[in-house]
């Protein structure tokens, strides 16, 4: 029945977000102790393993067969992320500001969010491209790994000198993130034919919960005067889902969504939602509340003119 998918999507959804606030906790401890720098921690680490829900819902709906789940999964998330998380956290932090090294490689990163677009142009994500976003993560990451910063960052905790339980604690969140991501992607499909709507519009409304632990880390720095880490924690996370979250799953199972105009439309939407962030860093470095109240009007519209397509191609 569909209250018993319902129900167990929230309990789903309550593992997924604890055990990958903790998962981001035991990371950041053990890259900071290690010396890692701090655009790395905020961009390449912290926002990688932000997208620990998607990734574990999207691989583990790609080997049931339902790969569109983990595409509209990932689109929905980052415009989410871009508009609803970014305007609630300018709203919260009253001003949110980015470092020039990050803006200097804007134009890099908005190439990389669109490529899934491209490929999608002709259907489908096929194994070989998923394979090209795939490479293009990691390259990616080798590349911030290897920026040198040398400001500091207090915002995390780092008392902690045990990384060896800190490693295990860590295998152990991953573990509960993998099994819950499983029970999210047989849920999803059940509520999907009990509703009778596409498994990729499912993903999209399922992309909220998903936000929330970036959602959360971006609050809790915003509250510390450290607003500019939870962004770079946002655009990491957007860049690492277009990237490899939807590579693996097109190596899993090539994906190819049922209406690929509605599909487009969302990538598309995700790409301008992430210039129209990057060019208001780029003219100002910084975006205010009034900004961030339309960034959220902008999620609303997308939600409404998302569902107003689905009803259409029904």
């Amino acid at each position: 029945m569909a209250w018993i998918s319902v129900i167990i999507l929230v309990l789903g959804f309550v593992f997924l977000s604890y055990s990958a606030a903790e998962a981001i906790r035991r990371v950041v401890k053990i890259s900071r102790l290690l010396g890692v720098s701090e655009a790395a921690v905020s961009f390449a680490i912290v926002g990688t393993m932000a997208i620990l829900p998607e990734f574990s819902i999207g691989v583990n709906s790609a080997l049931e067969g339902n790969s569109s789940l983990g595409l509209g999964l990932v689109f929905g998330s980052n415009i989410a992320d871009l508009t609803l998380v970014i305007g609630l956290v300018a709203l919260a932090a009253r001003k949110i500001t980015l470092k020039k090294a990050v803006i200097e490689h804007s134009n890099m990163l908005l190439a990389l969010a669109a490529m899934p677009l491209v490929f999608l142009f002709d259907g489908e994500i096929s194994r070989a491209e998923g394979f090209l976003l795939v490479a293009s993560f990691f390259l990616y990451v080798l590349y911030i790994l290897k920026t040198k910063n040398s400001h500091s960052n207090t915002f995390f905790s780092v008392a902690s000198k045990n990384l060896g339980i800190d490693f295990i604690v860590l295998a152990c969140a991953v573990g509960v993130l993998l099994v819950s991501g499983h029970f999210i992607a047989q849920a999803a499909g059940e509520l999907s034919f009990f509703l009778s709507v596409p498994v990729f519009f499912v993903g999209i409304l399922l992309a909220i919960g998903t936000c929330l632990p970036e959602l959360t880390l971006a609050v809790q720095a915003s509250n510390k005067n450290h607003a500019e880490l939870g962004l770079g924690d946002i655009l990491g996370n957007v860049f690492a889902d277009a990237t490899l979250t939807l590579g693996v799953i097109a190596l899993i199972s090539p994906i190819k969504p049922g209406h690929a105009g509605i599909a487009l439309a969302s990538g598309a939407i995700m790409v301008i939602a992430l210039f129209i962030v990057l060019a208001l860093f780029r003219n100002r470095e910084s975006i205010s509340r009034k900004e961030g109240m339309i960034v959220i009007m902008l999620y609303i519209v997308f939600l409404a003119a998302q569902f107003l397509l689905e009803k259409l191609y029904a």
